[in-house]
């Protein structure tokens, strides 16, 4: 642990620096107020909930309180207390910090001096500050110790490592764990150093066809992939807190050739630079590109491009109303921010998924001639939750002609309006197939009622008509309906004794069972009740088929009483006459 840090030779400039930086690892969704005359005695801000915030007020102060620390933390207070008001804003709470600790005249003084307000107030001093720097070290070395340089080197040799920036020469077998081990050392020391990022490093064999797959890693500011040798190498360049590309950009210097080749790769250009829209995988030829952590390419002729979404979302939702304004669809959505235009038109696109993830919905937004318009991707539904993905289908369904949309924070009043829809969201030739998804992701969710495991909607491709008429009926008969089906041939054997009377009501106890994705549920047991006519005999021992007349009906219903009492009742043949019901 490095020895107690000498604020007291610093500037103020540095340490307010240092100090909001050290905030900012501790809250890493913080935001730095950058000082103007409009900052609201404002240093760093914490926000907990719309218009709710923390806010942190740093003084450089190291010596004993005096008149002119009075003076400029009553001046932030007061610029707080109007700033707020003015922003219709609730302070949680009110911390000045400095590196020194409070004395009892320091809190009395202050509380004097915050008293009525009604936002909590309180010191923050060196005992607190020092526990900080010992906690980031790096933020201390980065700024007060010449830790620029070193954190540069320590990435130009992680580069280095990577084999990127010149072939790879043969050498002499490495035992993994000495590879690992260098390599593990390297990436330490870069993460121990840097204050304002991080950085995680993984290696595995390059696919066959040697096309770069990238899987960035969450809340990743950069990555890069590198296919050399067999190998596939990404670095991944995380923020340690959500401002740190304002402490720090990250230096991107890059210069592409598109290759429109089709009039897909055609249209995600014209949406990218009219909307923003982010794309993937478009054929390109890289002319210079100057990026973080040392890559730098030149005349590449075979890559692909991808601009990443934001994986930031807020929750929404969006709600239809028909002609007289009853609330007919609520669909809940996770948002992204939105995207703007990169051809310096007013222009924005607004894109999200549903909790299902399986309905994108995209709105497209002139900020010019202040019209929307509205999209939705109609979905592949295999392996979602099937009842949140019933909820999403439900929804759709509902969004008829002439119907308003309105989209805003759950519970809360709209954000974007739309005009009437001028047609069904779903209509023509998908409302069959659409309506069956629709009916069988109800069914899978009142049989998930009866299943202890986490059921998810199969590919339906696979999946054969029978197969998906048992799931609706069982489905039925969970819910306490009866179901109405055919039947042609059971065999039975009779008591010679007593000798079938037919026509004759005929019913048996059986299981009740579906088959779900290649896994076999027992929901408990079921009656099977028909009308027999005929009677063949299979052998001299009472063995025959019953047959039916023109009444092949076979009504299925739930089998009442307990498990034990169905049980002993499996597969037994109980007939009765047939003026009996």
């Amino acid at each position: 642990m490095p020895g107690r840090v000498p604020w007291e030779r610093y500037s103020g400039d540095e340490i307010e620096a240092v100090i909001a930086m050290m905030l900012l690892r501790e809250h890493p969704r913080g935001q730095r107020i950058r000082p103007s005359r409009g900052d609201g005695g404002i240093d760093v801000l914490v926000p907990h909930a719309s218009h709710r915030w923390e806010v942190f007020q740093i003084k450089k102060f190291t010596t004993t309180r005096d008149r002119s620390q009075e003076r400029q933390i009553t001046k932030s207070w007061n610029s707080l207390l109007a700033y707020t008001k003015e922003k219709n804003i609730r302070v949680t709470a009110w911390h000045v910090v400095r590196p020194i600790d409070p004395t009892r005249e320091d809190r009395e003084w202050l509380s004097e001096l915050t008293a009525d307000s009604g936002i909590p107030s309180d010191w923050i001093g060196l005992t607190t500050v020092d526990n900080w720097a010992a906690d980031y070290p790096q933020i201390v070395d980065y700024y007060f110790n010449n830790g620029q340089q070193y954190v540069l080197d320590t990435a130009r040799t992680l580069v280095q490592t990577l084999g990127v920036t010149g072939a790879t020469e043969p050498s002499t077998v490495l035992q993994p764990v000495a590879a690992l081990a260098s390599i593990r050392s390297i990436v330490s020391a870069l993460n121990k150093t840097d204050p304002h990022y991080k950085y995680r490093l993984s290696a595995q064999l390059a696919p066959q066809d040697s096309q770069p797959v990238m899987t960035p890693a969450p809340g990743a500011a950069f990555s890069a992939v590198v296919i050399e040798d067999g190998t596939m190498a990404q670095l991944d360049i995380i923020a340690h807190y959500d401002e740190a590309h304002l402490d720090r950009p990250l230096p991107v210097d890059l210069q592409v050739t598109i290759t429109a080749e089709s009039d897909d790769v055609r249209q995600q250009m014209r949406d990218f630079l009219g909307y923003g829209i982010p794309f993937t995988d478009v054929p390109a030829s890289v002319v210079t590109a100057e990026l973080p952590g040392g890559f730098s390419f030149a005349d590449m002729e075979r890559i692909s491009v991808s601009v990443l979404a934001n994986d930031e979302t807020r929750p929404f939702e969006l709600r239809g109303f028909d002609h007289d304004g009853n609330l007919v669809a609520t669909l809940s959505l996770a948002m992204q921010r939105p995207t703007e235009a990169r051809d310096g038109t007013e222009r924005l696109a607004w894109t999200g998924r549903d909790l299902a993830d399986i309905v994108t919905v995209e709105f497209r937004i002139d900020l010019r001639d202040h019209t929307v318009t509205f999209g939705v991707t109609l979905p592949d539904i295999s392996g979602a939750n099937p009842t949140l993905a019933a909820e999403s289908l439900a929804a759709l369904h509902a969004l008829k002609a002439g119907c308003r949309i309105k989209v805003g924070v759950p519970g809360g009043p709209p954000a974007l309006s739309l005009a009437q829809l001028p047609e069904d969201l779903v209509s023509g030739d998908a409302e069959p197939d659409y309506l069956s998804q629709l009916s069988i992701c109800l069914a899978l969710r009142t049989l998930q009622t009866k299943i202890p495991q986490q059921l998810r909607v199969p590919e339906l491709s696979t999946v054969e008509q029978g197969q998906a008429v048992g799931w609706l009926h069982a489905a039925a008969l969970v819910e306490g309906h009866h179901v109405v089906t055919s039947w042609s041939a059971l065999s039975v054997s009779q008591d010679t004794d007593r000798p079938l009377s037919l026509p004759c009501w005929v019913r048996v106890t059986w299981h009740l069972t579906v088959e779900i994705d290649g896994a076999e549920w027992n929901l408990g047991y079921i009656h099977q009740t028909c009308k027999a006519q005929h009677w063949t005999p299979t052998d001299d021992t009472g063995g025959g088929i019953l047959t039916p007349g023109e009444d092949d009906q076979l009504i299925l219903t739930i089998a009442e009483g307990s498990g034990e009492e169905n049980q002993a009742q499996l597969g037994r043949v109980h007939t009765s006459p047939i003026d009996q019901a």
